[in-house]
């Protein structure tokens, strides 16, 4: 086995993956009703305009400017009205009006809205206005909103609610995306058992799997075709032959367990003699044994089995990675700056990445973490809601310091 005792920091190794694991390219086009959360894979200009003719921003009524601002006290007839969807056909003289509503299209003479909160209504069809301001004239020009040709979307970027609620107002229907890569996941160790096809219930020595579920739930938001390959016994040939079907239709290959140093620990020399290791150990807590290489040109990410490493590095490595693959770009995770509540113990070397809760006390953040952090206890999240993250030249951090922490729901 080649030497990879190196401990690569988090930024160096995620920038590693995304070097050498290549983005999707295989592109489709589909419905627009169906391409929620999955990533554009061409520019979009816009059709037409929005709106795409001047309409009334308020209620009220549409005049002359001109003629308002010779005389404000002049009295206008009301001929006609038009509403959203039903425009009004003639045209205004000078001394006339047009009873208009939100939306709705603006006589082609008019050239300001009047309030209708403003208006005096008067016998026979006649109203006059109060004062009205002269830089006030509640019109929605053409393009107001979007132009036409203009840039709406870029490639790579996700299709979010409100990108697509952006797309449908200019009556896009289809949409140019990336395919789904596939990702085939599995969890290695005699010890673990699927709760699913538990029938006799836990043996001595026995767990359930928490590490696939876990991943599973995590990553449901990207568009992925998640394949759930199942659990491994500690057995190489087995393994090996596993990973060898499984490299041969995914994209990427994620495993967890069996990266350490163990007699059972197989996955590091699997990758070594079939195909490339890249590198072995993130100089990170938790989650130091996670390996990354690649079998007949498939990368593999192998996490280490502890669940709370794996949840931590699917955080912090895996999700950016899996982002990348869909063909977007990866954002660094939110970090906000809280203050401390209690004292945390650190050893020089690593960086660390708690878990701890932060609250907001008299407009200021607050966090504490006076829970074991060992990284078999997956307990430790229900009450989580952040990282604390210590960098790996920090010592011991006393109560009421200034620290970075990651909240969970912005990873």
């Amino acid at each position: 086995m080649q030497n990879h005792s190196q401990r690569l920091d988090l930024e160096e190794a995620l920038s590693r993956l995304i070097a050498k694991i290549k983005s999707i390219t295989k592109t489709e086009i589909i419905g627009l009703a169906e391409c929620g959360g999955r990533i554009l894979s061409e520019d979009i200009r816009a059709p037409i305009s929005l709106p795409p003719f001047r309409s009334s921003a308020m209620d009220g009524y549409s005049i002359k400017r001109e003629a308002y601002l010779k005389n404000p006290q002049q009295e206008f007839e009301v001929i006609g009205s038009s509403y959203a969807g039903k425009p009004f056909s003639g045209s205004m003289g000078v001394d006339q009006c047009v009873r208009i509503f939100t939306g709705a299209v603006l006589p082609d003479d008019a050239d300001m809205v009047m309030l209708q909160e403003r208006a005096e209504i008067l016998p026979e069809s006649r109203v006059k206005f109060s004062e009205n301001f002269e830089n006030e004239d509640h019109i929605r020009e053409v393009g107001n909103d979007i132009e036409k040709g203009t840039y709406v979307a870029k490639s790579k970027q996700k299709l979010t609610p409100y990108l697509l609620a952006s797309l449908a107002s200019l009556g896009l229907t289809q949409v140019p995306v990336f395919e789904r890569p596939v990702v085939s996941i599995f969890s290695t160790g005699d010890e673990l058992k699927d709760p699913e096809d538990d029938k006799s219930g836990l043996r001595l020595g026995e767990i359930y799997d928490a590490n696939r579920p876990a991943l599973q739930a995590l990553f449901r938001d990207l568009p992925i075709d998640l394949i759930d390959l199942g659990i491994l016994p500690d057995d190489k040939e087995e393994i090996r032959s596993s990973m060898l079907k499984a490299a041969q239709k995914s994209d990427l290959l994620v495993t967890s367990g069996g990266v350490s140093v163990g007699e059972a620990d197989h996955m590091v020399d699997i990758i070594s003699e079939m195909g490339k290791l890249d590198f072995w150990r993130l100089n990170l807590k938790p989650g130091k044994p996670l390996a990354f290489g690649s079998i007949n040109n498939t990368p593999i990410i192998g996490l280490p089995g502890n669940p709370v490493s794996t949840i931590v590095t699917a955080l912090l490595l895996l999700r950016p990675v899996l982002t990348h693959l869909c063909g977007s770009v990866p954002s660094p995770p939110i970090r906000l700056k809280a203050s401390l509540d209690g004292e945390l113990s650190h050893q020089i070397g690593r960086a660390e990445y708690m878990r701890a809760h932060f609250t907001l006390k008299n407009k200021e953040i607050w966090v504490s973490s006076n829970q074991d952090q060992s990284s078999n206890r997956l307990s430790s999240f229900l009450d989580s809601n952040c990282l604390i993250e210590i960098p790996k030249g920090e010592g011991n951090v006393s109560a009421g310091s200034t620290v970075d922490i990651i909240p969970l729901n912005f990873i």
